[in-house]
C-alpha cells in the first residue's frame, strides 16, 4: 500500500521491574479520542500518511489502519491495489465524508500513542479501558502468591498486547524415565500465562503454561471447563471482581497439570491407532488441511480415508517437527503422545 504505515512496536522483558517501568510509561502515553471529533472538525487524510485537522494529526500503524478499515467496511485488498501517489488519501477522504462512514465509526475511538502521534487500534464507546499497568497492579493485589512465588520466564508487548509467563520454581511435570527406570533430564516446568491488551483486540486471559526444558517450546494448554477470559465490557467498577472470579479457578486447576502431562507421557504414540480412533480431526483443528486436501478427504471413506490421514499426519510431523522438537521426537525409542503434541 502506498499509504505509509508506522512500525508496530515490539518489546520483550526478562524482569518484572523492567516490565512495570514500561507499562507505567505506556499508560501515560496512550489516550482515546472519539472519531466523531475528527469528523466534526472535518479532518482529512493527506500525503498518504496523515489524518487530522488544524495541527491535530495522527498516523497509523498496520493494526491501527486494519482496525479502521475493518470497522468502516473498506477492503484493505482494494486499498493495496491503489499505487498512484495520493490516491489512497483521496479515496479515504471521499468515503469519510459520507453518512455511511459516520454511522459506522461515530461510536468508536482511536487508541493513540500520544508521544508518537500514532493510531494503534480502535475501541468502542462501551469498551472498558484496562491498562497493562492496572492489570499488573491488580494481579499483584489479587494473586500475590503467584506474583511473588513464581518467576518471570518471558514477557513481551506487541502493540499494547501483553503476554506474561510466570513459572513455578517448584512444580515440575513430564519427568520421563529411561528403560532402566532412571529419571532423564527431560523435565517440564509449569506456570501461568496472562494476556491483556489496550486496543480492542485482546481480552484478559489466563492459561496453563508448560515449559519443556529440553525443547523450550512454551506449550500453552487450554483451560478445559474453566473460564479464564474476561472481556473489556460491562461495568468498570466490577472489572476487578470479574478478573478475580474468572482467573481464580484457573490457578486452582494449575496443580492438576503435572498429572495431565504424566498421562500424556505414558500413552505411546501410535500413528495407526491415532488415525483409526479419529484423532486426525483433532490434529486438523490445530493445523487445518489445505482447501484441496479437505475436499479430497471429504470424498474418501473407510480405509482410503484412514490411509489419507496417516500420510497427512506423517507429512505434518516432518514439516512441523523442527529444531529441538524434531531431535527430541526422533531421538526417542518410543515416542509418547506428549512428544507428539509438542511438535505443534
Amino acid at each position: 500500500m502506498p499509504f505509509k504505515l508506522e512500525e508496530i512496536e515490539q518489546r520483550s522483558f526478562k524482569s518484572m521491574e523492567d516490565l512495570q517501568d514500561y507499562v507505567k510509561e505506556e499508560e501515560e502515553n496512550y489516550i482515546q479520542v472519539p472519531i466523531e471529533e475528527f469528523f466534526f472538525n472535518q479532518a482529512q487524510f493527506s500525503n498518504d500518511r496523515f489524518y487530522g485537522y488544524k495541527g491535530n494529526w495522527v498516523m497509523f500503524n498496520d493494526e491501527g489502519m486494519e482496525a479502521l478499515c475493518r470497522q468502516a467496511g473498506i477492503p484493505l485488498t482494494f486499498l493495496n491495489k491503489l499505487h498512484e501517489s495520493g490516491l489512497v488519501s483521496k479515496v479515504l477522504n471521499n468515503y469519510f465524508t459520507t453518512e455511511d462512514a459516520k454511522q459506522k465509526l461515530n461510536n468508536f475511538k482511536f487508541v493513540i500513542d500520544e508521544q508518537k502521534h500514532t493510531v494503534k487500534g480502535l475501541v468502542s464507546n462501551t469498551y472498558v479501558t484496562y491498562s497493562n499497568r492496572t492489570f499488573l497492579d491488580d494481579i499483584t493485589q489479587v494473586f500475590p502468591e503467584i506474583m511473588f512465588d513464581f518467576n518471570i520466564e518471558e514477557s513481551f508487548i506487541v502493540n499494547t498486547n501483553l503476554s506474561l509467563r510466570l513459572i513455578s520454581p517448584t512444580i515440575k511435570a513430564g519427568i520421563l524415565v529411561d528403560e532402566d527406570g532412571i529419571e532423564t533430564s527431560d523435565i517440564s516446568k509449569v506456570g501461568i500465562q496472562f494476556s491483556n491488551g489496550m486496543t480492542g483486540r485482546s481480552s484478559i486471559k489466563a492459561s496453563y503454561f508448560v515449559y519443556r526444558l529440553v525443547c523450550s517450546n512454551g506449550l500453552v494448554l487450554p483451560c478445559s471447563h474453566v473460564s479464564g477470559i474476561v472481556k473489556h465490557t460491562g461495568k468498570a467498577e466490577t472489572f476487578l471482581e470479574r478478573v478475580s472470579k474468572n482467573i481464580t479457578p484457573v490457578l486452582k486447576k494449575l496443580s492438576e497439570v503435572p498429572n495431565k502431562i504424566k498421562i500424556l507421557g505414558a500413552i505411546p504414540f501410535d500413528l495407526d491407532s491415532l488415525v483409526e480412533l479419529g484423532g486426525a480431526n483433532y490434529v486438523y483443528n490445530v493445523i487445518p488441511l489445505q482447501y484441496w486436501d479437505q475436499r479430497k478427504r471429504n470424498l474418501l471413506r473407510g480405509e482410503e480415508k484412514i490411509k489419507f490421514d496417516r500420510v497427512k499426519i506423517e507429512e505434518y510431523i516432518r514439516t512441523y517437527a523442527t529444531g529441538i522438537s524434531k531431535e527430541v521426537f526422533y531421538w526417542r525409542d518410543k515416542q509418547s503422545m506428549f512428544d507428539f503434541i509438542n511438535i505443534f
